[in-house]
């Protein structure tokens, strides 16, 4: 097989030139000359004639349905192959070498799409078959003797002892796949069994698939699909095997059987697998299931994430069953640690603040994920429930001048709370709002009063200036929410601090407080005025 890139020759390239039967130089000088000009181009267009006749007729009969006919084409094509490399000149087998970069013409592929091509499993011939305005294509298998003749064609030297002629079969292909295609002919002398053995790499393999598939040699393409089925691939491997994938039809159903969408069932076992495992608070967790709870985290992220592809998971009931059961597990573990927090303080302040860190990060990241499934309404009525345990703890005495981090994250966390319930996302009855802002709202000012003071030192924690933002816009918003007489009381107990707690900053919500009570009789009193509307009492 040449060593060269894929070439085609056109039929005008393949005549010889003053192909009209003319004279090339069309002058009446050198009569002799021209005449033995004229009888060459004469004698290479008959042999370009020959050649091609020699290849269409055993080419289509090659092709034929029927066993005895492609027996007779390759009895053609044999006879016109040895009669071309014992051919006096090498004309005949340079013209013949040229043709084979002519898809029409083009010996190797015919073979293994025809008499080298394994049969298909005998089809079943019903009387719709028979009867039907389209009768059925049947094609008979390739017999033993017909394997033989393919075989002969295909390994039959075109040349000799010439040097010239290289003695080989030349199949054009590109460049860099040259030694896939060299590898997959050597494959076929090969016991099938033995073919899968002599993959030594998942790119070899998709190289010589590339090849056969090519040339149609079936047993190699089977056995390089088995191979790369079975095999692990890489990124960039796996972007190879889809697109080959591309040009195999249904033999790529096995080989991309990994990639394929996994059942509705399947998904939502391994979700829920997932979401109890995040959960889990069994501790002290060895490390290697510490890194495998947080990509468990991470691939539920991912599973629930909506971009140019859809969610992976849809949330039924049972889903939300198992969400719902993880929150409680990880609210439950926040409050054992915190009553623990006392003892192990004392023996180690670094390791039992640690252990309430990841708690809250455990309980920040499911607030998150319960605000993409619209499941917050859960977390909110949850954190409400522990929300005076939590802060019976950490504002005790004994931790005034510590827990630092675990101050500013309850601020974090409690934040996703006053966000969805300020803004309308969860609805809540009025007197629960009272109650949340009056339990949370004295302990933030206080903490973030003392992290400013702290954060004189750079080695001091500091709360992110956006997440303080958005902290103030909810506790605004869910202020100016409330009923006028709980607006009050709780701004009337804000401006008596204001000198001492600068956070939040509560001006925008008075001054609307304000006018919403020096307008409230006009504006009401002024839309019910008809007779028979009742008295509003303000």
């Amino acid at each position: 097989m040449s060593r060269k890139e894929a070439t085609g020759m056109s039929r005008k390239e393949a005549e010889p030139a003053g192909g009209d039967g003319s004279s090339p130089s069309g002058s009446d000088e050198g009569g002799s000359g021209s005449g033995g000009e004229l009888a060459d181009a004469l004698t290479r267009r008959r042999l370009y004639r020959e050649v091609t006749l020699a290849l269409r007729s055993g080419l289509r009969d090659a092709k034929a349905d029927f066993s005895f006919l492609r027996a007779r084409g390759l009895r053609s094509l044999l006879g016109f192959l040895r009669s071309t490399a014992s051919a006096a000149d090498d004309a005949r087998l340079l013209l013949f070498r040229h043709s084979q970069s002519i898809p029409d013409l083009q010996v190797i592929p015919v073979l293994f799409q025809s008499s080298l091509h394994q049969p298909k499993e005998d089809p079943v011939v019903t009387l719709d078959h028979i009867f039907g305005t389209e009768p059925m294509r049947i094609t008979s298998p390739p017999t033993d003797s017909e394997i033989a003749l393919a075989l002969r064609v295909l390994e039959d030297r075109l040349g000799q002892n010439d040097v010239r002629s290289n003695n080989y079969i030349e199949i054009e292909c590109p460049r860099v796949e040259y030694d896939h295609y060299v590898k997959m002919l050597k494959l076929m002398y090969l016991p099938r069994e033995s073919v899968i053995d002599s993959f030594d790499s998942v790119k070899s393999a998709v190289g010589v698939l590339r090849a056969s598939n090519s040339l149609g040699c079936e047993l190699v393409t089977k056995s390089c699909i088995e191979y790369i089925e079975a095999a692990s691939w890489n990124e960039k491997e796996e972007e190879e095997i889809l697109e080959v994938a591309r040009t195999l039809g249904s033999e790529a159903v096995s080989l991309l059987a990994r990639l394929q969408v996994p059942s509705v069932d399947a998904v939502k076992n391994v979700f829920i697998s997932a979401i109890r495992f995040a959960t889990c608070m069994e501790t002290p967790f060895p490390p290697f299931l510490d890194d495998l709870k947080t990509s468990a985290q991470e691939q539920i992220d991912f599973m629930i994430h909506e971009d140019d592809d859809t969610a992976l998971v849809t949330m039924d009931e049972d889903v939300k069953s198992v969400v719902q059961e993880g929150l409680k597990k990880l609210l439950f573990a926040l409050r054992t640690g915190l009553d623990l927090l006392c003892t192990e303080f004392d023996g180690s302040p670094d390791q039992a603040e640690q252990r309430i860190m990841c708690s809250l990060a455990d309980i920040d990241w499911i607030a998150n994920l319960l605000a993409k499934i619209d499941m917050m309404h859960d977390f909110v009525s949850g954190w409400s429930e522990i929300s005076n345990h939590v802060l019976s703890v950490v504002q005790d005495k004994k931790y005034s001048s510590g827990l630092w981090a675990v101050k500013a994250k309850l601020i974090e966390v409690t934040g996703k709370a006053l966000d969805v319930v300020g803004y309308g996302s969860v609805v809540l009855p009025s007197s629960s709002r009272v109650h949340f802002l009056n339990t949370w709202l004295p302990y933030i000012q206080m903490t973030k009063r003392l992290l400013d003071e702290n954060s004189k030192d750079e080695t001091s924690l500091q709360m992110d200036s956006d997440l303080c933002q958005n902290i103030e816009s909810a506790i605004v918003s869910m202020v100016l929410a409330l009923p006028s007489d709980d607006q009050a009381d709780i701004l009337s107990e804000w401006m008596k601090k204001a000198e001492q707690f600068r956070y939040p900053d509560l001006t925008e919500a008075f001054e609307v407080w304000c006018y919403r009570s020096k307008t409230a009789k006009r504006r009401l009193v002024g839309g019910l005025n008809g007779a028979s509307n009742p008295t509003v009492r303000l």
